[in-house]
């Protein structure tokens, strides 16, 4: 029996079949052979070879390489963190890793060019098929099109398989439209003042002042932390805000970052009460500086930090976790929920304003927000009753009529 006739350039081996066809190496300028992948019919390898040639003949043609996923994921995390167009800060860098870190159990053993838009698509819902939130599968979708559109310009892959695709749905229950956004946890004006007697007593100068600057300005903690005195105007009682610290929990990793939005960069204002607890800080850090003058940290910036370290590293800015252990041993002292967190202090912050009939939209520029959806909970949270009292005020207008 005669074998059947493949068409030109098909080449069958092991069952599958390639198409051969000649590029020039642009290093040496010499022509060499190349081979497509095995397909399952001669019909498809020569539909691949079509493609090929038109795509030479128009000067298209990318030559695809056999980069591993993971390697590339790893490199481009470097390319990421490096480039100087649009710089990252580093917990950016950090979070595009660990979103592209659940890609690899789907792509790990495959090459970058072999990953199809479908098999994209069915990790975006994968992922989501494992429990994951709404918002871990987006971040996922955030990298990778970024992640792939660098390879598609590098020349590694001819398509980016993540165009066209999209985050899985994911439809609300008819319990969290009961609920809406969650209204978190804040204290009362009485607990409020017992948590900073409790820290008064029982803490350092310099752990009441932080709790105490928290909880009056509504300051997140790592733009406390970041904070240097001249950022205090005392004369006209404001804070400039335009810097946050960021960092993996070692005190001498420390990380200064401009703030994620542009609504973050503003002046808080403070009134009379603020301004003489810090006056008396700034008096009790320069006596302590003096008594450690010797292992007293300066960076290369010579900032001179407002809230300090003051156990083995003196100097360097004070850090979130201790702040948060101490608070929550003031608060079991007080006998207070200690579950609260120093970011709770900026929800009873937003409380307390809402409570004194401040605007919403004041309140959100006050605390560097456009339009967050948790401090309107709060807001509308503490003024339900006014608004409960809105349709008799307004009864009580109309019945003169």
């Amino acid at each position: 029996m005669a074998k059947k006739r493949l068409p030109k350039g098909v080449r069958e081996r092991n069952g599958k079949y390639h198409y051969r066809y000649d590029i020039t190496d642009p290093e040496t300028g010499k022509r060499k052979q190349k081979e497509t992948r095995g397909f399952a019919t001669p019909k498809e390898a020569e539909r691949e070879g079509v493609k090929i040639q038109h795509e030479l003949i128009s000067g298209t043609f990318v030559e695809e390489k056999d980069i591993m996923y993971n390697d590339w994921v790893d490199k481009w995390v470097e390319l990421y963190r490096n480039r100087s167009i649009n710089p990252v800060k580093e917990t950016t860098v950090r979070l595009r890793k660990r979103s592209l870190k659940k890609t690899k159990a789907y792509f790990g053993g495959l090459k970058l060019r072999e990953i199809t838009k479908k098999m994209y698509q069915d990790m975006l819902i994968g992922i989501k098929n494992e429990g994951k939130k709404r918002r871990t599968v987006a971040l996922v979708h955030e990298a990778c099109p970024q992640m792939f559109a660098k390879a598609v310009d590098l020349g590694l892959i001819k398509s980016n398989p993540t165009i066209g695709a999209s985050v899985p749905a994911y439809p609300r229950t008819v319990e969290q439209l009961k609920n809406k956004v969650k209204v978190p946890k804040f204290l009362e004006k009485e607990e409020l003042a017992l948590l900073l007697k409790t820290a008064k007593e029982h803490g350092t100068p310099q752990e009441y002042t932080t709790l105490y600057l928290l909880a009056y300005s509504g300051l997140r903690i790592g733009e406390l932390l970041a904070l240097e005195k001249d950022d205090f105007n005392m004369s006209e009682k404001f804070i400039r805000v335009y810097k946050t610290l960021c960092g993996d929990g070692k005190i001498t990793d420390i990380e200064i970052n401009t703030p994620k939005t542009l609504s973050s960069e503003r002046e808080v204002t403070f009134g009379e009460s603020v301004k003489k607890v810090m006056e008396f800080h700034f008096f009790w850090k320069n006596q302590y500086r003096m008594s450690v003058i010797n292992r007293y940290y300066r960076d290369k910036q010579n900032r001179d930090f407002a809230f300090v370290n003051c156990r083995r590293y003196p100097g360097y800015p004070e850090n979130a976790w201790h702040i948060q252990t101490k608070m929550k041993k003031f608060l079991q002292i007080a006998k207070l929920s200690d579950s609260l967190t120093p970011h709770s202090l900026r929800h009873t912050h937003v409380s307390l304003l809402a409570e004194a009939g401040y605007p919403l939209e004041h309140i959100q520029e006050r605390l560097g927000h456009e339009n967050d959806r948790v401090t309107r909970a709060v807001y509308l949270h503490v003024t339900e009753k006014k608004r409960k009292e809105a349709p008799e005020l307004f009864d009580q207008i109309m019945g003169s009529f």
